[in-house]
């Protein structure tokens, strides 16, 4: 592959890859097949592999030998795991798990998605995230802006680092926040005025300190 990489044009190096491309695609299919009796979901993740490695090989210019059978048997193993993880997903929601039905259906739809799993999958994400108003931390030493400085750079810290990391965790729009807040709010924030306003702005759980 590096001398391929190195010069498409190399005849010697194009040759060797094809026969080394189709000896892997060989390993592959055996794998997968033998894998298949013994655990359906993890033969999936292998011919999920086996896929990613053809479209190498394919992006390298070479074409492997069709394999209509192979094909048949790779198309009923992902649909099966897609079904499996899909039944998981609906079996979660109707338990009220929404945060392990969204981990199934994002499965199912790894393997080549399966009936309304797309539409079931935000419907448990909306049923898992919680929506979090963080208001302005009072500033017990008196220091003007502090509060005002400190709160900027938490929401920054968490725009910066929540991608991904908070998939359930819905912050509300510090914007939103300031604009239904009085400036004796902004200072000094009581319990009874965060969970008024929380509820102002449909919150779920609010942060004060």
């Amino acid at each position: 592959l590096r001398a391929v990489e190195k010069d498409s044009q190399n005849a010697a190096a194009r040759a060797a890859y094809d026969a080394a491309s189709r000896r892997v695609a060989d390993d592959y299919k055996g794998r997968v097949r033998a894998q298949a009796a013994a655990d359906s979901l993890r033969a999936a993740d292998l011919a999920l592999e086996f896929r990613g490695f053809r479209g190498s090989v394919a992006a390298h210019g070479t074409s492997l030998v069709p394999d209509d059978a192979y094909e048949s048997d790779e198309t009923r193993i992902l649909g099966a795991a897609a079904r499996t993880h899909y039944r998981f997903g609906r079996a979660a929601l109707t338990a009220k798990r929404p945060k392990e039905a969204w981990g199934e259906f994002e499965a199912c739809r790894h393997f080549d998605g399966w009936a309304d799993a797309e539409r079931l999958q935000a419907r448990a994400l909306e049923a898992a995230t919680t929506r979090v108003a963080l208001f302005p931390f009072e500033d017990g030493v008196r220091v003007p802006g502090l509060s005002q400085e400190v709160a900027g750079q938490v929401d920054r810290e968490l725009a910066r680092r929540g991608n991904g990391a908070f998939r359930f965790t819905q912050m509300v729009d510090p914007t939103h926040l300031a604009e239904i807040m009085t400036v004796a709010q902004a200072n000094r924030m009581t319990r009874d005025d965060a969970l008024a306003l929380g509820r102002k702005v449909g919150a779920d759980r609010v942060v004060v300190g």
